[in-house]
């Protein structure tokens, strides 16, 4: 039985933390590959971001250079980008298990993405389609194990008692929770930073912290990041508003988190109110050039997720956003203004 890590995310750009991490999974889990998959990205029209192609070619470049040594096999996989819609893990990893009938397959996400399990679509079918890994980032372990659904409890372990009882590797069904020394770099760092040396000569090409050598060459080849989300915020607001969204309330999380550059919380005042709010932010926002990266929940209406890429907003019932209490784990970050 073969064992294959998955490691998705936007790579926006992708950086040296990306690379520790997957590096470290690799060869603590002993994989026989590990395939990075670049998700799509809405093409902001002034927003800071790389375009697919380039997303995918700097994964390449990075997956090229982890690979030189001859003892890792880094891939990567333009499945996402290239498939029509929305991009759902779930399809992703039914593709993977259909690739794979046989095989042990390993999600990579972190903390900070995991937490929000339950507003994933088919949430509790993931886990019979892979086991997950879940890198320490922002939110404490403690912080994941008090707030996913109880009945996932029973699948936590730590890398420890994981690899102890590697008899018993699966190739679904396990969350593993893995901890790393702090990686103290995110993508909206490295992006706000080049935005800030885009232009300045003689100091941008001396930045290369956060990222291999070939991929910031390629980042000033190609002039990428310039730019910024405000304005892309302020239409979202707005848009949740018209719909009479409640207690709207947004975070400032560039250079804060690996995640995103803001994120936008509001309530709906029951499921049907909510789904409303969700279904008017999809179509405008598409309307004015901002298409959805993915979202999640909207046929339930309870909590519903939609990530535009350097926005990401949760519209949620009063109980939901009183249970999860999204505000006490972003709370120490500054509102966007």
């Amino acid at each position: 039985m073969k064992k294959i890590g998955i490691f998705g995310g936007t790579f926006n750009p992708i950086h040296l933390g990306h690379a520790r991490l997957a590096y470290n999974v690799y060869s603590n889990f002993k994989l026989d590959e590990l395939v990075f998959i670049p998700t799509k990205l809405p093409p902001h029209k002034s927003e800071p971001n790389a375009s697919a192609k380039d997303r995918y070619n700097m994964a390449i470049i990075t997956a090229q250079a982890l690979s030189q040594s001859g003892i890792c096999n880094f891939t990567v996989s333009d499945f996402e980008i290239k498939s029509a819609g929305v991009s759902y893990t779930y399809l992703t990893l039914l593709e993977w298990r259909r690739r794979y009938p046989s095989d042990a397959l390993y999600f990579i996400t972190g903390s900070d993405i995991f937490i929000t399990i339950e507003s994933w679509q088919n949430f509790m079918e993931l886990f019979e389609l892979t086991n997950f890994i879940v890198a320490n980032r922002e939110v404490s372990f403690e912080k994941v194990l008090s707030t996913i659904p109880k009945e996932l409890l029973g699948r936590v372990t730590n890398f420890r008692a994981y690899i102890s009882a590697s008899s018993k590797e699966l190739m679904s069904g396990s969350i593993i929770l893995y901890e790393m020394d702090p990686v103290k770099i995110s993508s909206t760092v490295v992006r706000g930073q080049l935005a800030n040396l885009i232009g300045i000569n003689g100091i941008k090409a001396s930045f290369t912290e956060g990222l291999l050598e070939n991929v910031y060459k390629y980042i000033l080849e190609k002039n990428l990041y310039e730019g910024g989300a405000m304005e892309g915020l302020k239409l979202l607001c707005r848009l949740i508003d018209d719909k009479l969204g409640e207690d709207i309330v947004s975070f400032n999380l560039r250079g804060i988190s690996s995640i995103t550059d803001y994120l936008v919380i509001a309530t709906g005042k029951a499921d049907t109110h909510v789904k409303a709010i969700s279904e008017h932010l999809l179509t405008e926002m598409r309307n004015n050039g901002i298409p959805p990266l993915a979202y999640e929940g909207l046929t339930e209406g309870v909590w519903v997720c939609i990530d535009f890429g350097d926005i990401i907003v949760h519209i949620m019932r009063e109980v939901e956003r009183e249970y999860y209490n999204l505000e006490g784990i972003w709370g120490g970050a500054p509102k966007a203004e």
